[in-house]
């Protein structure tokens, strides 16, 4: 209704229906440099041949879970894209492997004890791509129990860890750091 009412306006002003540009939108074309027989089509067999595997994955988090922080990060690319979602002293976008240690392990090592055990509860793969679900049980620095699961969105390239989404209970993290604040900035009683 807006469009007939504009164009009035510009026919009593007289320009007429000339006055109104004619909108094409782009749409590829076979002869396009991204046409489509530029691109792949995967068959059958590569569509089923899986990156990465069950075993692989649990052999990556056999790190984790034995309290070895460095044999998981070997299998990190340098440059990872990490977002950890969620509202909380955690939460963030990482774009490299340093960033996201300083940003989430460096913290929790301050307000956890080193009793800390993790394991995989469930883990699905598809191409290059796993969900892993992991669960923390841990005890705070003053000693509450923090009893938390994990969800990661994991995307891999030549068998390295390239992308992650965490996801986090947000309310858990937040009276984590709550109850045992680390600095000013994660003070969130004042």
């Amino acid at each position: 209704m807006r469009l007939e009412g504009a164009t009035r306006q510009l026919c009593k002003l007289g320009f007429g229906n000339k006055a109104l540009p004619r909108v094409r939108f782009a749409h590829p074309s076979p002869s396009a440099s991204t046409s489509r027989s530029l691109i792949k089509k995967r068959t059958k067999k590569e569509r089923y041949d899986v990156t990465v595997s069950r075993e692989y994955i649990r052999q990556i988090f056999r790190g984790l879970e034995g309290g070895n922080d460095e044999a998981f990060l070997n299998h990190v690319s340098d440059d990872v894209d990490w977002i950890v979602v969620g509202t909380h002293p955690l939460a963030g976008h990482y774009h490299s492997k340093g960033e996201f240690v300083t940003g989430t392990c460096a913290k929790l090592e301050k307000v956890l004890q080193e009793d800390a055990q993790l394991y995989v509860d469930h883990l699905v793969i598809r191409d290059d791509h796993a969900v892993v679900i992991l669960r923390l049980l841990a005890t705070a620095k003053n000693g509450m129990r923090f009893d938390h699961r994990y969800c990661w969105i994991m995307t891999f390239s030549n068998k390295v860890i390239t992308k992650v989404r965490a996801y986090l209970d947000s309310a858990m993290i937040t009276r984590l750091f709550w109850e045992n604040s680390i600095s000013d900035r994660y003070d969130i009683k004042k």
